[in-house]
């Protein structure tokens, strides 16, 4: 790069740089106005196009007008802004126009329409709202079009302001060209344009490229790349019928603009829209079919030149009408596996060349072809002779003409008779998971016509099996989820097959299946103890669950840790057993609790714990004699006893209140001989209650005293 180019380089990134400065971007709905220019060198001139980027801007340019200056570097390194347009550069008035440009330039006529003309493609709405908006799109219109008119026609565009042509320029040297409004905007602000360009000939314009050619029924669809090399605005299209004599098919340049890129839930539609925003489209029409047509196109672009043409395409039309579809008549068993399908058609178009026959075990398909060969067009019906045994056999008459359109009938429907029944499925075998899944498998059934599997569920072999398979099975397995908390420690499953003709096997043999218990069982109960001889003799109430398998007994020593002494067996003939602990020592407390397990090893956790006194002294007798009534109108019940044995004593009633087991109900003194119980409990029909003598001296304690029972009648 030599000197003078890179100063010219860098001021013209100082002036970019400096425009971004001093244009700040403040607007809030949209982009700022900018004006936009490109150039192109020819040697002995270099001409300029510009055009603002919004409507408003254009509108306001056009009242106010352009300037244009000039940035070059002198002979001695220096460098020299000359300001080229000595007046504002404005579009010429609408005389003028007409007078330099001549009513026959179409591309003329529309920018003055658009300039000066009173309407310009408005909709005509009604009401105060629809007027404001056919305001806005007739104002978006001018200038959209006027645009447009400058792309296509280079006097057009110097007539509306949007060209200038610098003629005073050196064949090789460098330049530098802004495009400024001649005023500055009181509103928006709007960006001036820079443009860099060195004067040597621009080298020539490429063909379009990407251009194609599709046939269709009297019809050539063409299709070429939006993007190309040099950015034409438009394109000329030309046809011929012999490949050298071709014709213009447009005298204005065609431009498609490119669609929106909105979402849409038609998939057809959205790759349409996709494919059309890549290339232009344009559609012709053939005067017939089979003959071959040739197309080329040329673009022209913003100053108006028009470059080489495309290759040329080559296309032809061919017939896509598809024949009327023929209309089946009823099918006829002819045995075996034999079927007669017959049809007529109204219609028959010239262009018919025959039928096909297609079949499928379905109404949906797929279809696959009964034969190769073609059948002649004046065929009515068609013997298959390898129809399906097991099951419906659909068919389809396919019409097809000579240009291989084709139009298929609607299915027709046969079946053969079918009355064996699949045999039970045999092997049936699975599992329950922890989790409540159950999966099942057995054997696949051999039946060619084997369609489905059905699995049956009871609670009970005896009960009724119930379907829970809703859909098809074809496969021979199934997962079942069930629930694990209930009553019920097993279930059934049986399995049935069923042919296409809805023929049922018998039942497979039943399967049982043990659920996973996670239920554990119903804790026992301590009913009741007593001392002798210093062994603990426990009355142990067997758990009420039925799957227990055996017991275990816990001990504790003044609140220490609990520590297993025994484990017994369940005795399913009894509902209570006793157990004697002979591992005691004196002046010791004791708790004893139990617990039973299942024979899924899950524990019921430890029953409510009875306390146990051991003493150095043999236990003392018990009171022999206690007394209990039921007082319904007090709601109590009255206690009584005799002891009078000489000592430091105190009593210790004991109740059981339903559970079983005896607790300790309260402390008396020794010279209480009768108790009222008023605290009795809320749904209990009857109460036990039990006494002992508590020495506070080395004796202990005595037995507990026979119980005694009484109803409650509440």
């Amino acid at each position: 790069m030599n000197c003078i180019a890179r100063t010219l380089v860098l001021y013209f990134c100082c002036l970019l740089s400096l425009g971004a400065a001093a244009q700040p971007r403040q607007v809030s709905a949209g982009e700022a106005a900018v004006i936009r220019v490109i150039a192109r060198a020819y040697e002995d001139s270099v001409v300029l196009r510009w055009a603002p980027s919004t409507a408003a801007a254009w509108d306001y340019l056009n009242k106010t007008g352009y300037r244009l200056v000039r940035v070059e570097v002198t002979d001695d390194k220096q460098l020299r802004e000359q300001l080229l347009t000595t007046e504002p550069l404005k579009p010429f008035p609408l005389e003028q126009m007409k007078a330099k440009l001549g009513p026959e330039n179409r591309m003329a006529a529309v920018a003055a329409q658009a300039l000066y003309g009173k309407t310009f493609q408005a909709s005509g709405r009604t009401g105060f709202a629809g007027q404001i908006a056919d305001q806005g799109d007739m104002f978006r219109n001018r200038y959209a079009y006027a645009l447009l008119a400058a792309d296509y026609d280079a006097p057009t565009a110097q007539a509306i302001g949007l060209r200038f042509v610098d003629r005073n320029v050196r064949k090789g040297s460098a330049y530098v060209y802004k495009v400024l409004p001649a005023q500055r905007t009181s509103g928006e602000p709007i960006d001036s344009a820079v443009v860099a360009v060195s004067n040597n000939a621009s080298g020539p314009l490429s063909a379009p490229g990407e251009f194609v050619a599709i046939g269709g029924d009297h019809r050539a669809e063409l299709q070429w790349s939006r993007y190309q090399d040099d950015h034409y605005t438009g394109y000329f299209i030309e046809k011929s019928t012999d490949g050298k004599t071709f014709r213009p098919l447009n005298s204005v340049p065609f431009y498609s603009s490119v669609p929106d890129t909105v979402k849409t839930v038609d998939s057809i539609a959205g790759r349409i829209r996709e494919r059309m925003q890549q290339v232009h489209v344009f559609l012709d029409s053939l005067d017939g079919n089979y003959r071959e047509y040739y197309y080329r196109i040329r673009g022209i672009n913003a100053f108006g030149e028009r470059g080489p043409f495309s290759k040329v395409v080559t296309v032809s039309g061919r017939d896509q009408r598809a024949p009327l579809p023929p209309s089946p008549l009823p099918v006829e068993l002819l045995g075996g596996r034999s079927i007669r399908l017959r049809w007529h058609k109204t219609d028959v178009e010239p262009d018919l060349a025959g039928y096909y026959i297609n079949r499928a075990r379905s109404v949906n398909g797929p279809f696959e072809l009964v034969s190769a060969a073609r059948l002649p067009r004046d065929a009515t019906s068609f013997v298959d002779t390898a129809a399906y045994l097991h099951g419906a056999t659909f068919y389809t008459v396919v019409a097809i003409d000579t240009a291989f359109n084709y139009a298929p009938s609607l299915p027709v429907m046969a079946v053969l008779p079918d009355s064996i029944a699949p045999a039970a499925p045999a092997g049936l075998e699975g599992r329950v998971t922890r989790e409540g899944i159950v999966q099942l498998s057995w054997k696949p059934n051999s039946e060619e016509d084997l369609r489905t599997y059905k699995v049956y569920v009871s609670n009970n072999p005896a009960h009724h099996f119930s379907q829970i398979t809703v859909e098809d099975l074809a496969d021979p397995a199934f997962v079942d989820s069930i629930t694990l908390e209930t009553l019920s420690k097993d279930i059934y499953y049986r399995v049935v097959a069923v042919d296409y003709n809805n023929n049922h096997s018998p039942y497979s043999e039943i399967l049982k299946l043990r659920k996973p218990d996670i239920v554990p069982p119903v804790k026992p109960v301590l009913r009741g103890w007593k001392v002798d001889g210093g062994k603990a003799v426990l009355d142990i109430v067997q758990s009420s669950s039925d799957d227990v398998t055996g017991y275990v007994l816990w001990r504790r020593e003044d609140k220490g840790e609990w520590m297993p002494v025994a484990a017994m067996a369940h005795d399913s003939t009894r509902t209570a057993f006793t157990y004697t602990d002979s591992t005691l020592r004196p002046k010791v407390r004791y708790e004893y609790a139990a617990e039973a397990v299942d024979e899924d090893s899950l524990r019921s956790g430890r029953s409510v714990a009875i306390p146990v006194h051991v003493f150095s002294a043999p236990a003392r007798v018990a009171v022999e004699k206690l007394e209990a009534a039921y007082d319904a109108k007090s709601g109590q019940v009255a206690l009584a006893w005799k002891h009078n044995e000489a000592g430091d004593y105190f009593y210790v009633l004991y109740r059981d209140g339903g559970n079983g087991a005896l607790e300790r109900l309260r402390s008396l003194d020794k010279e209480v001989q009768s108790f009222s119980d008023g605290s009795l409990p809320s749904r209990a029909s009857s109460c036990r209650y039990a006494l002992q003598v508590v020495y506070r001296d080395d004796r202990g304690e005595s037995l507990l005293s026979p119980p005694v029972t009484v109803s409650i009648r509440q």
